[in-house]
Formats: C-alpha cells, structure tokens, sequence
C-alpha cells in the first residue's frame, strides 16, 4: 500500500510540474507576440495594434515638413549595372544599355517628385526606406520599381481620404484592412484593396 502512495504522490508531483511549465510558456509566448508590435511601412507585424481611433488619424492626417531625405543618383552603379544586363557572350547591346540607362534617370526624377508627395505624412519615410531597402541589390537602387510602388500606394491613400471626406467610410473594416496589410508586410495599396473586398466593392 506504502509503495502505490508513494508511486501516486510521485505522478502527482511530475503532473504539477508539467503544468507550471506549460503555464510558463505560454505567457512566454503570449508576451513575445504583444512585444512584435506594428506598422505601415510595409513591415510584417506580429500583433496588429489598429483601433477606430488609429484608423481615424490615419485618414485625416495633415502632412507636415517633409522627413524624407532622397540619396543622390548614383550614376556610376547604375550605368555598370545596365551594362552588365545587357551584356552577352563579352558583347554589349549599346542601344539596350543607353534605354536603361535613360529609364533609371526618368525614374529617379519620378521617384524625387514622388518622395516630395509622401514625405510630409507620418508613413511616408517608412515606406521610402522599406522600398529603397528592398529593390537595393548590390548597391543599386532600382528607382523605377521604387516609384511605381510608391506612387502607387499614395493613389491608393488619395482614394482612401477621398472616401474618408466625401462618401465616408466603415471605421470597423477599415481597421481590419489595416490589420491585413500589418501582417502581410504590405502597403497602402493592400489596405484599399482588403477594403473594398470586406465591404464588397472589389
């Protein structure tokens, strides 16, 4: 009899201790999910921190200075870069190349203006420094990608303030487009667009 109490008392004890332990982890993980936090600028989020009142301050924002600062065209990085894309076998297409090359300086010109549009608003220079980071390979900005995400995602916040000032718009989904784009680690573009399917306009 001594020895089952003791084989039960032994059972118990190890069953107690698996629980604690089971409770520990997972306010361990509970708290590293709440410490992930949030944003806009087009970086993934762990825990989606949008409520009515973010939402609202987000669709009303009045730009202030501008808090981008654009980096210089790099033109030596870029001319070698359109070189090596249109190089083959040792044979550079010239006419191919001098097109890039072109391309990339109408870009960083559209990328400029682009840059004075957005960097007045709080999300502005997240989404300058996320994208600029992204399309950076070896040292070389791709300005025309850069801009076409941009400026596409400053349409996108346009349409959204219109809707917001002149049709309004449905505080609760909105915030759970923001959430959506949160944790996909997209743009602006990605909240109009989880937008208008919540509220079935797509």
């Amino acid at each position: 009899m001594k020895i089952l109490q003791v084989i039960f008392y032994s059972v118990s004890s190890i069953v107690g201790i698996l629980f604690i332990i089971g409770v520990f982890t997972s306010g361990l993980h509970h708290n590293a999910r709440q410490a992930a936090g949030s944003g806009r600028g087009g970086v993934a989020s762990g825990q989606p921190q949008n409520t009515d009142s973010s939402a609202i301050a987000f669709l009303g924002e009045v730009p202030g200075p501008d808090r981008i600062q654009m980096y210089a065209y790099d033109g030596a990085a870029t001319d070698r870069s359109c070189m090596e894309q249109w190089s083959k076998r040792g044979v550079v297409d010239v006419e191919m190349e001098n097109y890039c090359i072109n391309e990339e300086r109408e870009g960083y010109a559209r990328l400029t203006e682009t840059a004075r549009k957005i960097g007045g608003f709080s999300w502005g220079k997240p989404l300058f420094d996320t994208q600029s980071a992204k399309w950076t390979k070896r040292g070389v900005v791709d300005y025309n990608e850069v801009n076409y995400i941009l400026s596409r995602d400053y349409d996108a916040y346009l349409n959204l303030k219109y809707a917001y000032t002149h049709e309004g718009i449905n505080i609760p989904a909105f915030v759970q487009a923001m959430d959506i784009a949160d944790r996909s680690g997209a743009g602006i573009s990605m909240i109009e667009f989880s937008y208008k399917r919540i509220i079935g306009k797509d």
